[in-house]
């Protein structure tokens, strides 16, 4: 009849082995990657995908893209000037001629009386009236941008939300898209190739809007370009409307003008659509996408399914990349790019080569050492305990999808020469122990329990550390502290638990030389 400590080592060992299978089925989707490539139905049911390779190891497109501070203050200017027309057009007080100068919107009217309506009415929303000059019949409205830096980090978070949603349109998969400090973009495509084609897609604005041809000869314009000439010609200076209510965007093909971009509004831009065309039939419409117009046909009828399509585009490709920058939203402000690369693959073939070298001489260095000072039988605990803690690291990185960087395989060579300290102090407190004449399972026991203080008390520390390191620091030195405090967690259980396991479930109550 087995006793109750037998029972117990076994039911450790069971558990050991269930983790074992468990890391095992984790990591066979990045052990046979053809076998579970996208569009399988063993990759769609299976419990992981494979191992996210950063863009050091595999090669691809890099691109750090800023947020241009002066063309989104300009931008947000003239929104406070669209408020301030709305606001004017709501109380029914004409507007004769507008224009900005830096950070004023100065205002014509037509009447003395409309000049003081307006004054009135602007104080009362807010507004600072810096000079009302009722000769001139000019009203001069300081354009304040409060909490800029506020804005410009939204900004920057929203344009990460339009970034990622355009790379998953684009067919890029294990992409990095993040914030960089207030006002920075990172972007990293594994496996891209075509740094040029990236750059229109993701760069790309797409701030689409709707103006008129000039509807009458006294109406303030502005030129723009054809897109498939570069001729420029008039347009009104107003936006009657805007992409923001796009619902939809899709590539069609028509006998006449080849590859179209078909755009279909929500709700409230149907009905404005609608709105619109009603109210000026006979008039022509332009289509422009971020101040290039690419058409702008007459208005036949009242369209009120709330649809259009954007003709003048040369190529499908132009097409299909419109479409999709249309489908994820206008970037919230214009981009600059600060950083690009086009990293190759043979440099990420030299880092993964030398990264694996860099393991097995660690985790083969190790061992000999430890085999060297205390025996075969520890030595042998302690490699196993070793190999499976570096198969749990890669499998806890497969399961959170993180990505694997050169400083993340570091960071696993790293955690291989950081976590035999564990080992070293359970190994002494059990050579104290066996001094003391007791049988070799209960020094085991007493080992274990004097380490455990120690052991704590150090992953305890480099787990805050790791922590801090994660979120003061940015790029590959976030996934270099991601890894060592996943390793640090990995090599406490495998040196308390799997590491005790094995002790009990390889020993017969026999002494160990050391």
């Amino acid at each position: 009849m087995r006793s109750f400590d037998q029972v117990k080592s076994w039911n450790r060992l069971y558990v050991l082995i269930g983790v074992l299978v468990f890391v095992l089925l984790v990591l066979a989707p990045s052990f046979f990657r053809d076998k579970f490539r996208e569009g399988t139905k063993l990759a769609e049911y299976w419990i992981s995908k494979p191992i996210q390779l950063g863009l050091d190891l595999v090669g691809g497109v890099y691109i750090l893209f800023e947020v241009d501070q002066a063309k989104f203050l300009d931008q947000l200017r003239s929104l406070k000037i669209n408020e301030i027309r709305n606001d004017l057009k709501k109380n029914e007080i004409p507007v004769l001629s507008y224009e900005k100068q830096n950070d004023t919107a100065i205002f014509r009217f037509v009447t003395e009386k409309s000049l003081l309506k307006a004054e009135t009415s602007l104080e009362q929303a807010g507004y600072k009236i810096l000079l009302s000059d009722k000769t001139k019949k000019e009203l001069h409205v300081k354009l304040d941008v409060l909490e800029f830096e506020k804005a410009v980090a939204e900004a920057a978070l929203k344009a990460v939300e339009t970034i990622r949603a355009r790379i998953d349109q684009f067919g890029v998969s294990e992409p990095v898209v993040q914030r960089i400090g207030l006002n920075r973009v990172l972007v990293e495509l594994p496996g891209v190739k075509d740094l040029q084609r990236v750059k229109q897609v993701i760069g790309k604005t797409a701030r689409l809007e709707f103006r008129f041809l000039p509807r009458t000869k006294d109406v303030k314009t502005v030129k723009m370009p054809l897109a498939n000439t570069g001729e420029l010609i008039e347009v009104e200076d107003e936006v009657v409307l805007t992409g923001d209510t796009i619902q939809k965007a899709n590539v069609e093909f028509t006998p006449t003008d080849g590859a179209v971009v078909a755009i279909q509004f929500n709700f409230e831009g149907a009905r404005e659509f609608a709105r619109i065309t009603r109210e000026n039939r006979e008039k022509n419409l332009a289509i422009i996408m971020d101040g290039v117009v690419y058409s702008a046909p007459q208005i036949q009828t009242a369209i009120t399914e709330g649809s259009a399509i954007i003709t003048g585009l040369r190529s499908p490709e132009e097409a299909r990349e419109l479409s999709i920058v249309l489908k994820s939203g206008t970037l919230p402000a214009p981009l600059n790019v600060v950083e690009e690369r086009l990293v190759g693959p043979s440099l990420g073939e030299v880092y993964i080569q030398r990264a694996i070298y860099t393991l097995i001489s660690s985790f083969v260095i190790v061992s000999v050492v430890m085999i060297i000072l205390y025996g075969k039988f520890f030595g042998l605990v302690s490699s196993l305990s070793l190999a499976l803690a570096c198969l749990l690291i890669i499998s806890c990185l497969v399961l959170l999808q993180a990505t694997l960087t050169f400083p993340g395989l570091a960071a696993i060579a790293l955690t291989i020469g950081i976590a035999v300290d564990s080992n070293i102090i359970i190994f002494e407190r059990i050579k104290d122990a066996l001094k003391e004449k007791v049988s070799f399972l209960d020094a085991v026991e007493r080992g274990f329990a004097n380490a455990y203080s120690a052991i704590f008390d150090a992953n305890i520390t480099s787990l805050l550390t790791s922590l801090i390191v994660y979120f003061l620091a940015h790029g590959p030195i976030k996934g270099f502290a991601i890894t060592f405090a996943i390793g640090t967690l990995v090599t406490l259980f495998c040196a308390v638990f799997v590491g005790k396991t094995l002790i009990f479930c390889f020993s017969s109550n026999k002494s160990i030389q050391t």
